[in-house]
């Protein structure tokens, strides 16, 4: 009996040591963050910070990689030692409330400004765009996005809110001592869900009506800007699939794998957003290769400049 919940040590390994899904998890960490770290560093670039879609992209890069330090990299190292519940309490109440639910939930706000966003930039590029993006008004929204994720870590750190992380079988769990915690994060994932879809519905009408009134020449020189749009919808989908995901399991089973498999597709939903630049976009793809010096790899192809979103949204640049 060498442990502080009373257990010997082989009870102790049994319950809480989960080396192949801990290795699983760094691994998928860790790689998604070396794919998305340049993408964010060439995202600062001044042809491409000068595109209100690129900052909001930019806070939600971040925001990737901070939740994949917590739902992956660190849970994993918690894995390995391994940690329980009530022997680390402390290092069990930093990872699961303070740092997942201020990222996690920050992101999920920033996944709907994106929507946001990119429907305002196509239905009214000059005046709403303006008003809710232009001059540095993006960080407005960043630091709501941060309050929001700071009104869960409220609730997590008082009495009536209680999340943590088993690494034994390599979740997040809602004890029994939780009171009102998880219809918060319920409230959130169910939120997220709907409004992701809906959005892009929304998005795809605003499109459909403007393509009824262009030219052939108009409609040719928009394929940057949809190529722009597919990028933000692959980003954001995985989200709300994740997040719907996490809304209806509950309701139809209790089977850990299957919480297991939903934090693996919740570590993928931030993990997509580096591939989806470096598949779909060229400009990213181009100056990342720059970056870590594999320029020869660009073929010679010319980075043409990202026109200001002060001109209508049939800009030809080459996204």
């Amino acid at each position: 009996m060498n442990n502080c919940n009373g257990t010997d040590s082989q009870a102790y390994i049994d319950e809480w040591y989960s080396p192949r899904l801990g290795a699983l998890y760094a691994v998928m960490g860790v790689t998604f963050q070396a794919v998305q770290i340049p993408c964010v560093i060439v995202m600062t670039d001044k042809d491409l910070w000068i595109n209100t879609c690129y900052k909001v992209m930019f806070i939600v890069g971040i925001l990737d990689i901070c939740t994949l330090s917590v739902n992956a990299v660190l849970p994993s190292i918690y894995m390995f030692i391994p940690l329980g519940i009530d022997c680390y309490p402390v290092a069990i109440q930093i990872l699961s409330c303070w740092m997942c639910q201020l990222f996690w939930n920050a992101y999920c706000f920033m996944a709907v400004v994106l929507i946001i966003n990119r429907c305002v930039f196509m239905a009214s590029p000059s005046k709403w765009h303006g008003r809710l993006f232009a001059n540095g008004r993006v960080w407005v929204w960043a630091a709501a996005a941060l309050a929001y994720g700071g009104m869960f870590v409220a609730i997590y750190a008082s009495p009536y809110g209680t999340i943590q992380f088993h690494s034994g079988i390599g979740t997040y769990l809602w004890p029994s001592t939780d009171v009102i915690g998880s219809k918060f994060t319920t409230f959130d994932n169910t939120a997220t869900g709907f409004l992701i879809p809906i959005g892009y519905i929304l998005l795809a009408l605003i499109i459909r009506r403007q393509r009824l009134h262009e030219s052939d020449s108009t409609m040719q020189a928009t394929t940057a800007e949809k190529r722009l749009q597919l990028q933000a919808v692959l980003i954001c989908a995985p989200t709300s699939i994740a997040s719907l995901f996490y809304y209806f399991a509950p309701h139809m089973t209790s089977e850990v794998v299957v919480y297991q498999g939903l934090h693996i597709v919740w570590i993928m939903s931030h993990g997509c957003s580096g591939l989806v630049y470096l598949t779909l976009n060229k400009t990213i793809r181009s100056k990342v290769l720059r970056l870590i010096g594999l320029s020869k790899l660009v073929n010679g192809a010319v980075i043409k400049r990202v026109l200001p979103l002060s001109i209508p949204p049939t800009s030809t640049a080459n996204i």
